[in-house]
């Protein structure tokens, strides 16, 4: 587990996740997640500030779970480009769900 800038403990999985924008939906892989962001690999980046919305799930987790978010940083790779994004505030429950989703996901 790493520990991010922020002091939220993040976790490596690998997990699909959909992107929504205001104008086109996109397909990406969820690489660390946490309980106030995730990190996401897809094949172009995002604007530093663009809205997104994060559609996640896995035969694993019982369920879709849906969070917003705003795109913090861009950084290029080997093989995509990764976006960070910061969720909007959430609520205990969706804390509650975030939690199930990182242990269904976690890399091993």
């Amino acid at each position: 587990m790493v520990v991010d800038r922020r002091g939220s403990p993040r976790t490596s999985v690998d997990c699909h996740v959909q992107l929504i924008t205001a104008t086109a939906t996109w397909a990406a892989r969820l690489t660390t997640i946490s309980r106030v962001g995730a990190l996401m690999r897809l094949e172009h980046g995002f604007p530093v500030g663009t809205p997104l919305h994060l559609v996640l799930g896995d035969p694993a987790f019982d369920g879709v779970l849906e969070l917003r978010g705003q795109v913090v940083r861009t950084h290029a790779s080997e093989d995509g480009v990764d976006v960070a994004v910061m969720f909007a505030p959430l609520s205990p429950l969706v804390f509650e769900m975030v939690d199930s989703l990182i242990t269904s996901c976690r890399l091993q």
